[in-house]
C-alpha cells in the first residue's frame, strides 16, 4: 500500500503551489545594470546604473544617472496582496521628501511589467497620469519608458532607460 502512495506524492510534488512567491518572476531583474538614461527636450543621453536586489519581500531599485549632474532614485517595489497588485514607492534626488506611489503587474511570459501612478507633470506641477513600463529584453537586458498623460487624455512618452547587466 505504502508503494502505491509514491506516484501519488510525486504528483502533488509536480502542481504549482497556491503559495508561490509573486514576486518570483522579477528575479530577472536582479544584479547589477549599465545602461543609458534619456530625458524629452534634453540633448543626447545620461550614462546611468541599476543595483536591484531582493530584502525580504522588497525588490529594491537604486537607480543613478548623469541626469542634472548627478540624480539618483530608489523605488522600493513590493506585492500588495490585498489589490493583488504589485506597489512601488519611488523617490529621487528632486524631490526626496515625496514619495510617489505606483501600482501595477507583471506578466513573466511577456516580460513586462507596466504599472501607473500619479505625479506633478514636469512643466505646470499639476498632477498628471504617469504609465511606468518596464521591458526583459532577454536575461540581460532591460528598457524602461515613462509616459505623461496630456490635456487630451494622450500619453507621451517623456523618459527612456536602456539597461545591459555588467
Amino acid at each position: 500500500m505504502k508503494t502505491a502512495a509514491l506516484p501519488l506524492a510525486f504528483a502533488l510534488l509536480l502542481l504549482p503551489s497556491c503559495s508561490q512567491d509573486p514576486m518570483a518572476g522579477l528575479s530577472d531583474f536582479e544584479g547589477e545594470w549599465a545602461g543609458t538614461h534619456k530625458i524629452l527636450g534634453e540633448d543626447g543621453e545620461h550614462a546611468a546604473t541599476y543595483s536591484v536586489r531582493r530584502e525580504g519581500e522588497t525588490l529594491i531599485w537604486d537607480f543613478k544617472s548623469g541626469f542634472q549632474g548627478g540624480f539618483t532614485g530608489r523605488a522600493q517595489q513590493r506585492w500588495d496582496e490585498a489589490s493583488s497588485q504589485l506597489t512601488e514607492t519611488w523617490t529621487d534626488s528632486t524631490a526626496p521628501d515625496s514619495a510617489m506611489e505606483i501600482r501595477g503587474r507583471f506578466d513573466a511570459k511577456t516580460g513586462v511589467m507596466l504599472m501607473t501612478g500619479q505625479a506633478p507633470n514636469w512643466s505646470s506641477g499639476a498632477l498628471a497620469e504617469y504609465q511606468h513600463e518596464t521591458t526583459r529584453v532577454s536575461k540581460d537586458e532591460w528598457k524602461y519608458v515613462m509616459r505623461q498623460q496630456q490635456a487630451g487624455g494622450e500619453f507621451l512618452e517623456v523618459m527612456w532607460i536602456h539597461m545591459k547587466r555588467k
